[in-house]
């Protein structure tokens, strides 16, 4: 595999780990200057199975280039934290990461520009790590839920098959079908969330008295 593992450092640069004889490898040590111009998309898919898991596309752009040495051990090791490598030795990798000069994103709710200042100051999600599972539960375990949750917009009289479809600090996002047309719904929490209990008292708050703010279609 060319690209074994790949994250983001804590300013949200991405960093991979290539095969030192790979094309993407060569192609950074062949190029005359320091940093290569290099374009990366991203898909972030939804952690349940479903006809199109596709939540949204990321574009960045930038420039690519091996971590200078004094920080290429810890960017090493942040990139393998994320999971097993085929070889564990750092010799037989490049680490490479990317500066970058433009964010482009389209989510369900449309395209839009990212600040790539703004993006690198922000925090990551406080749910990021723990959203597949959570997902996977609410989606195997309480769909009556979903469904109840649903039930009580009345954009979205008549809708079924509802499903887990994502969650972050502001709010959950369930996809369901109205008239034989998936749409996507967007559930604003009563206020963030920061850990699972949170999530609880929120998604509770909900069931309550749901608050949405936009209904799209995937």
């Amino acid at each position: 595999m060319e690209i074994a593992a790949h994250t983001t450092d804590a300013a949200g640069r991405p960093l991979l780990l290539a095969r030192p004889g790979g094309p993407v490898a060569r192609a950074v040590t062949a190029w005359p200057d320091d940093d290569m111009p290099v374009a990366l998309e991203i898909a972030d898919l939804a952690p349940v199975p479903l006809p199109d898991r596709v939540r949204g596309r990321m574009w960045i752009t930038g420039w690519v280039a091996e971590v200078p040495m004094g920080e290429r051990a810890a960017a090493f090791r942040r990139v393998a934290e994320v999971g097993a490598l085929p070889d564990p030795d750092p010799s037989e990798w490049r680490t490479l990461r990317i500066d970058i000069a433009e964010i482009d994103l389209c989510d369900g709710w449309g395209p839009a520009d990212v600040d790539v200042d703004e993006y690198a100051a922000a925090a990551a999600d406080p749910l990021v790590r723990d959203e597949a599972g959570l997902m996977r539960h609410l989606d195997g375990a309480h769909r009556r839920e979903l469904g109840r949750l649903c039930g009580q917009v009345p954009a979205l009289a008549g809708a079924t098959g509802p499903r887990a479809l994502g969650v972050d600090v502001y709010g959950l996002w369930i996809r369901t079908s109205v008239d034989g047309t998936p749409v996507n719904v967007r559930f604003t929490f009563p206020e963030p969330v920061d850990d699972a209990y949170g999530l609880q008292r929120a998604y509770r708050a909900l069931l309550a008295s749901p608050a949405t703010t936009a209904i799209s279609r995937p």
